[in-house]
């Protein structure tokens, strides 16, 4: 079962997507922390069959459009990272209310670093964090972003080179970047991220999935530091690397069936 819901934002109102059980009220929430820009349509296929997938195991999946995204107030040019953290928080809280339990994390992509970031900011709004393909390095991110106007650029008389581009957004300026309006606050914070998550006193969970197109099929080196730092601060980690294509920027809508079963799979409640 399907329904929209509206939560009032610092700035403006958010529509959050709710797939729910038919049946029984749902014994948990997930809440999905979309990747960045494109990137979340490319992804939105892949979103609604884990919803599905979960709702057949009892649980509830709650997509919200941050600021200035789909259809919730604001334009693309009008979101700031700490404006998605408290969009991100209030899709949490609104989700705890309703099933009386804490909420995990689906975040996708660059979802890793605004996950990282809101726990940060509140280490208290999940224990269980579920990462596709997660991007861990924010400037490395923002460059390839930066690279689609670059691209763009090749077929004018004046091209841009990544410095050029840099230079403008530290001066202040807001860039379009394949059909979206990057301010430069959002990219600065971006720019400074890296994915971490603070140290735990009581148990936490991360189950982590790379998706790689070709073999071998083993997790990224960037992703083992990542992994063995997350191990370090208190969670407990279990992580993947799964065959299947990029779905987040394939130019076809792509499904990856393996992603989804295994990652019902690792938050569904065990019979």
């Amino acid at each position: 079962m399907l329904r929209t819901e509206v939560i009032e934002g610092r700035s403006g109102r958010l529509l959050t997507v709710v797939h729910t059980t038919d049946g029984p009220p749902p014994v948990r929430s997930i809440v999905v922390i979309p990747p960045f820009a494109e990137e979340m349509n490319k992804a939105r296929r892949m979103v609604t069959l884990f919803a599905e997938a979960a709702a057949k195991r009892g649980m509830e999946t709650v997509v919200p459009d941050l600021t200035g995204t789909g259809d919730s107030d604001g334009e693309f040019r009008d979101a700031r990272w700490d404006l998605w953290c408290d969009d991100v928080e209030r899709a949490v809280a609104a989700a705890g209310r309703r099933t009386k339990k804490m909420p995990a994390l689906l975040a996708i992509r660059s979802g890793a670093l605004l996950a990282s970031a809101v726990l940060e900011r509140n280490s208290h709004v999940c224990r269980e964090l579920l990462l596709w393909a997660p991007v861990t390095d924010g400037e490395r991110f923002m460059k390839q972003f930066l690279r689609l106007r670059i691209a763009a650029s090749l077929a004018q008389a004046t091209r841009e080179t990544s410095a050029d581009l840099e230079s403008a957004l530290r001066a202040g300026s807001e860039l379009e970047v394949g059909g979206y309006a990057l301010a430069s606050q959002l990219w600065a914070a971006i720019n400074t991220c890296r994915f971490t998550l603070p140290p735990l006193s009581e148990g936490g969970q991360v189950f982590w999935f790379d998706v790689l197109g070709a073999a071998p099929y083993e997790l990224a080196p960037a992703s083992q530091r990542s992994v063995a730092a997350l191990s370090s601060a208190g969670w407990q980690v279990h992580a993947r690397a799964l065959a299947g294509a990029a779905f987040w920027a394939t130019a076809e809508i792509t499904e990856v069936p393996k992603l989804i079963a295994a990652s019902v799979e690792a938050l569904a409640p065990q019979p």
